[in-house]
C-alpha cells in the first residue's frame, strides 16, 4: 500500500539541534528514520534554524522565536508545502494546535517519553481534550504505550509501538577492545549518572590498566548534579566526565569500549542500549521502564540506584574477558534481529501510509 501524493512533514520540538554536532537523541531519531525511509523524497523536517544542519533529507527551518511567533512559522511553512501527513515529536500542544488549524489534515504525535499524568481533574480535562484531536500516536515502546493506556483511558485514537533503531552498516565494533568503561547521559538525575561514578570510584582502584569516561553535559536547572558529579570524577586520575561530544565520538567510543552502562531510573526505550549493542561493549543496564523489552537476556541488568550492585558487576565483567565477549555478542544478535533502522522504518511508513487513507 502506498500513500497518495502529497508530502509527509515531521515538525520538531523546541531546543533540537538538527545538525550532525549538536543533535540530540530526537534528532537522531528523526534523522535516521527519514533517511531510510520509503517517503524519504517526500518527507520534509521543519525545525528551528541551527548551525551547520543535516544535509541529506529535506528541511525547511525558521528562526527561533517565542511560542506565537514559533507557530505561525510553523503555520506557513505547512501550508505552503500542504502535506499529506503532520507528524509532531513529542510536544502534545503543539500537535493539538496544528490539528486545530489543519483539520483537514491528519496529525501524529510521535512520542519519545512517557507521557505525564494530568495532575489534577482539571489538568486532566485539558490534556484529553488536547489528545482527542490527534489521528493517532506512536511511542517507542510497549512500555509507553501500556503506561499512555492505563493513565489515559479514555484515548480514542490508535497507539502504535516503534522502536527506535540505528543504521548498522555504519557501525564497526572493534575487536580488540580498549579497558574502558563507557556512560553516556543526558545529564538529568533520573539518568542514574552518579551511581555510576559512585560504582566506578569503588571499582577502578582495584584494575589500575581501566580507565572510565562519562559522557555527561551539565543540563540547565541541574546544575548542582553536575557539580556532584564533577567533584565524584575529580577523586580518581581513572574517571573522566566529559561535559558532552558529538555523536560520531560517543560512537567510535562505543565501538571501542569494553564495557558501557545504561543507569536509568526510568526510561521510556533507550537508545543507549542499542548504540552500545552495536559498538560491541558488553552492557550493563537497569531494567527500568522500556529497557526490559530493549536488552532482554543481552545485558547484565541490576537495580536501579543501587551503586554497590552495579560495582559487583563491573567487577565480574572486568575479571572475566570471555564473559564481555560472550554479553558483546549477545548484544549485537539482539540488535540486528530486533533494532534495526531499516526495519523500523518501513513498520513507521506502514503508520503513515495506513493513517493518510
Amino acid at each position: 500500500m502506498i500513500m497518495r501524493t502529497g508530502p509527509i512533514a515531521i515538525v520538531l520540538p523546541r531546543k533540537m539541534q538538527f545538525s550532525p554536532r549538536n543533535a540530540t537523541s530526537i534528532d537522531l531519531c528523526v534523522h535516521d528514520f527519514v533517511l531510510h525511509s520509503a517517503y524519504k523524497q517526500q518527507t520534509i523536517v521543519v525545525a528551528e534554524e541551527c548551525e551547520q544542519p543535516f544535509d541529506d533529507i529535506n528541511l525547511e527551518s525558521f528562526p527561533k522565536s517565542g511560542a506565537m511567533h514559533r507557530m505561525r512559522n510553523i503555520s506557513r511553512i505547512l501550508n505552503r508545502i500542504q502535506p499529506k501527513v503532520i507528524v509532531v515529536h513529542q510536544h502534545l500542544l503543539t500537535a493539538s494546535k496544528l490539528a486545530k488549524v489543519f483539520s483537514h489534515i491528519p496529525v501524529v504525535l510521535h512520542r519519545h517519553n512517557f507521557t505525564p499524568k494530568a495532575k489534577n481533574w482539571l489538568s486532566q480535562k485539558i490534556v484529553a481534550r488536547r489528545m482527542r484531536k490527534l489521528a493517532a500516536f506512536v511511542v517507542v515502546s510497549e512500555a509507553c504505550k501500556q503506561q499512555l493506556r492505563q493513565d489515559w483511558p479514555g484515548l480514542q485514537c490508535p497507539v502504535h509501538v516503534v522502536h527506535n533503531g540505528l543504521d548498522l552498516s555504519g557501525w564497526f565494533p572493534k575487536a580488540e577492545r580498549e579497558k574502558t568503561i563507557v556512560c553516556v547521559s543526558n545529564g538529568h538525575p533520573n539518568k542514574g549518572t552518579l551511581e555510576v561514578v559512585e560504582a566506578m570510584l569503588q571499582v577502578l582502584p582495584d584494575y589500575p590498566e581501566w580507565r572510565g569516561k562519562i559522557i555527561c553535559p551539565e543540563v540547565k536547572g541541574h546544575e548542582d548534579y553536575y557539580t556532584r558529579l564533577s567533584e565524584g570524577a575529580a577523586r580518581s586520575s581513572q574517571l573522566e566526565l566529559i561535559n558532552g561530544l558529538p555523536f560520531a565520538q560517543i560512537k567510535s567510543l562505543c565501538e571501542e569500549a569494553s564495557i558501557n552502562i545504561v543507569a536509568s531510573h526510568m526510561e521510556s526505550f533507550g537508545r543507549v542500549a542499542i548504540e552500545a549493542f552495536s559498538g560491541g561493549s558488553a552492557l550493563i543496564s537497569t531494567r527500568s521502564g522500556g529497557l526490559d523489552e530493549v536488552i532482554g537476556d543481552a545485558a547484565v541488568s541490576f537495580d536501579s540506584g543501587d551503586s554497590q550492585q552495579l560495582a559487583e558487576s563491573l567487577g565480574r565483567l572486568m575479571d572475566d574477558s570471555e564473559l564481555r565477549r560472550c554479553y558483546a555478542l549477545r548484544g549485537q544478535k539482539r540488535v540486528k534481529a530486533l533494532f534495526d533502522i531499516n526495519a523500523a522504518s518501513k513498520q513507521l511508513d506502514r503508520v503513515y501510509t495506513c493513517i493518510s487513507g
